[in-house]
């Protein structure tokens, strides 16, 4: 316990005034000082120790509840084995093949066109509409063996080459020229349950 200086006598911590001879001790108001800030400090509420409503913890274990879910839907999603079905390979087979096979034809009549050998095909439309429908059946090719690997851009990739012989089938005055894209709309239903599957 401290000293009062002037009565040697001893006073406890926290006292403003000697409680002997009266005089106000230096000590003492230090000492009653920090322990006012310090209790005043206690009592201001914290951001660490803020009380928090009921909504905001309600939402906060919502957020969490949902972000964890969302997490394990992925990790499922990444661990899951992917399946294309019997119909969806079927069709992609038959793609491939078809596409492999016209693109193999319009190569060749481009060819025959080129050096001026005379076959149906190459009678039949320019030298440009032949480039051009070997170039698209290349790009179906490469579009189904995407989708064999789960690429997204694969589907985009035969849509945009059905586009693209619809309007070369009218110029050539085809009269069944939207048969063409009955293909993607099969592609489109076969693919509609495995879509989230695609990258």
């Amino acid at each position: 316990m401290p000293l009062c200086m002037p009565c040697k006598k001893q006073y406890p911590f926290g006292t403003v005034y000697c409680p002997v001879c009266g005089r106000k001790l230096v000590i003492g108001e230090l000492t009653a000082k920090l322990t006012s800030d310090q209790k005043s400090l206690e009592k201001t509420p914290t951001l660490e120790h803020a009380p928090i409503s009921q909504n905001e913890f309600v939402v906060g274990a919502l957020d969490s509840k949902t972000s964890a879910h969302a997490r394990s839907e992925n990790q499922q999603k990444q661990n899951q084995p992917k399946s294309r079905g019997g119909l969806l390979t079927a069709w992609l087979i038959l793609v491939l093949l078809a596409n492999g096979l016209m693109a193999f034809t319009y190569l060749g009549a481009s060819y025959n066109y080129a050096i001026g050998v005379s076959t149906p095909l190459s009678n039949s439309m320019p030298l440009f509409l032949l480039l051009i429908f070997a170039i698209f059946s290349v790009l179906n090719v490469c579009a189904t063996i995407a989708l064999f690997k789960w690429k997204k851009w694969g589907f985009y990739a035969c849509c945009l080459s059905s586009a693209v012989a619809f309007f070369a089938n009218i110029s050539l005055g085809v009269t069944l020229a939207f048969a063409g894209l009955f293909g993607v709309l099969i592609l489109y239903l076969l693919l509609r349950s495995k879509w989230g599957l695609l990258e």
